[in-house]
């Protein structure tokens, strides 16, 4: 399949229309020939570059790959996953920058549909569902935890009660650029982890033994340590502040049934 601009530079991208399915990456290799002058411009002196805009307001810019002929300019675009990340109409335009990086010319494209992939627009991939859905329950199970240490324990009895009420509110959720935010405990809030909702190429993250999140470097093929501190050092163990919802008197006591608790360990 071969574009070609006309002398208006124009570009028919319209056998691109439904070509691409989100996620694609490395099967097509579109070539898209251009003239190799343009007025007093010699287009093979630039270098060139394809810009993508979706009717959701995502950009990306890739370079392309350039032939010089005898009669025309070929440039190869190799599309990628990048390209097809998100679905729905996208905006295309090759565009011709000089040696101090102004952008001389540009030739339009229509718009066309990438068609979204079966698991959906916002839904992740099956590897960055399954992070995901773990820290929700490694919270869950924290969350859990922390009320039994309370009611067995004799200090701290607001800390203790506010950490196992907060813990379920930790787990993962998908920002605005796309990206899942996790809880990071040192900062007490949600991080943006860099990892794609859409579900990138690799491997999936994990939480280390030193309690940090690690992310597979695609570049290097290795995991990478990120600054997000998945598990935050363990606290003191502590009390609560009511027994199946009956609050303490003025001593510190709780009737539970038949017999009295004392909730910081003091009797009336």
């Amino acid at each position: 399949m071969q574009l070609k601009a006309n002398e208006r530079k124009v570009v028919n991208t319209q056998p691109l229309d439904y070509l691409f399915t989100q996620g694609e990456s490395g099967v097509d290799s579109i070539p898209i020939v251009l003239p190799l002058r343009y007025g007093q411009v010699d287009l093979s002196t630039l270098r060139w570059s394809i810009q993508l805009v979706s009717e959701r307001d995502t950009f990306i810019s890739k370079p392309l790959t350039v032939q010089k002929g005898e009669e025309n300019l070929t440039v190869l675009w190799n599309v990628d996953e990048d390209c097809t990340a998100v679905p729905g109409r996208v905006k295309l335009t090759i565009v011709g920058i000089s040696e101090d990086g102004t952008e001389v010319i540009k030739f339009d494209g229509r718009e066309i549909l990438i068609k979204a992939a079966a698991y959906g627009s916002f839904a992740p991939a099956p590897d960055t569902l399954s992070a995901a859905l773990a820290q929700a329950q490694k919270y869950g199970e924290e969350a859990a935890i922390a009320a039994q240490q309370a009611v067995e324990s004799a200090a701290s009895a607001k800390q203790d009660a506010q950490f196992a009420q907060e813990a379920v509110g930790k787990g993962p959720y998908i920002g605005e650029n796309s990206h899942w935010f996790l809880y990071d405990a040192t900062a007490q809030a949600h991080l943006d982890s860099g990892i794609s909702a859409y579900g990138a190429e690799g491997k999936s993250p994990y939480i280390g033994e030193d309690g940090y999140w690690y992310q597979w470097d695609q570049t290097n093929g290795i995991y990478q340590k990120t600054e997000i501190q998945a598990q935050g050092p363990k606290g003191e163990t502590g009390g609560v502040v009511s027994v199946n919802g009956v609050m303490p008197d003025g001593f510190g006591n709780v009737d539970v049934e038949a017999g009295v608790a004392s909730v910081f360990g003091r009797s009336g």
